[in-house]
């Protein structure tokens, strides 16, 4: 957005608020508005050698300048300056320079308006000006193409949630594969660490706190210093299915939710069950025998 219709919408809102057409703002509402530093220190000058950048008041000149070109607003004066002296070239008398005049302003300058036009008409013209492109063959094929993938994009979404979500979902562990209903999650060896800790793992109650203090010490020896996520990693319990499987979990401790796990028990947990499907059906391609 420029200089303009930052300073319009500024305008639009001081009026909104006073419900006059006569408003005052401060140099200092335009600078924050503009988002501009427009203070700087001379350091020629001896005492107080802060002073108005001359650009950004020249700047709003000319921008107060071109709204009143368009018949939208009245630019009067700013009280005890003679800032009006440069509003209009014209004048007969010597009109002084903007950094003469910007070393005598604080930022607490008050600018006096007259609001003329329809301020609220000019900003939706102009906004429905950046919005409307010209109609040509071009554009209707480019808008045709993004209907038609926006159509399919919506259809794939549809089509995924018609596919059934199981409302149960069963580990089992069949020779050295551990599946996942029909999906293959991992291929452990069956004799390994990661297959003899989640061998062990599922022989305790259902919730239980696993450490390595309550685990028998030839599967401790077996463990050593590698942790238990990473245990779990390797057996595919990742993203969403390591949260399903195992809601508490930390570097040395994990309490397993059990084999069953049903798709209410996965909502209420609040785990993304798209996601959840989505990581399954990964780790069965990656898996499967080709």
């Amino acid at each position: 957005m420029n200089y303009k219709e930052l300073l319009l919408g500024l305008i639009k809102n001081k009026k909104e608020i006073s419900e006059d057409n006569t408003i005052t703002l401060s140099l200092g509402e335009i600078a924050d508005v503009w988002q501009r530093n427009v203070i700087y220190k001379n350091q020629f000058m001896v005492g107080d050698s802060e002073r108005i950048d001359p650009s950004f008041l020249d700047d709003i000149i000319s921008t107060l300048k071109k709204l009143e070109s368009e018949g939208l607003v009245e630019f009067k004066y700013i009280i005890g300056n003679p800032l009006i002296l440069l509003r209009n070239s014209k004048e007969k008398w010597k009109t002084p320079s903007v950094s003469d005049i910007a070393q005598s302003l604080s930022l607490q300058e008050q600018i006096f308006l007259e609001v003329i036009g329809n301020i609220d008409d000019y900003l939706t013209k102009t906004k429905r000006g950046k919005r409307e492109k010209p109609e040509t063959k071009t554009n209707r094929f480019n808008e045709g193409v993004l209907k038609t993938e926006r159509l399919l994009n919506e259809l794939e979404k549809d089509i995924n949630k018609r596919i059934a979500i199981p409302k149960v979902f069963k580990i089992q562990v069949k020779d050295r594969y551990v599946l996942v209903n029909n999906y293959l999650l991992s291929k452990p060896h069956a004799v390994g660490t990661n297959f003899e800790f989640f061998s062990f793992i599922r022989r305790q109650p259902p919730n239980s706190k696993i450490t390595k203090q309550n685990m028998p010490d030839w599967l401790k020896n077996e463990v050593g210093s590698k942790r238990f996520i990473k245990l779990l990693n390797e057996l595919g319990f990742k993203g969403e299915l390591l949260k399903a499987y195992f809601p508490k979990r930390g570097k040395n401790i994990v309490a397993y939710k059990g084999d069953r796990i049903t798709k209410k028990e996965l909502e209420k947990a609040g785990i993304r069950i798209d996601v959840f499907m989505e990581e399954l059906k990964l780790a069965h391609i990656k898996n499967s025998p080709k």
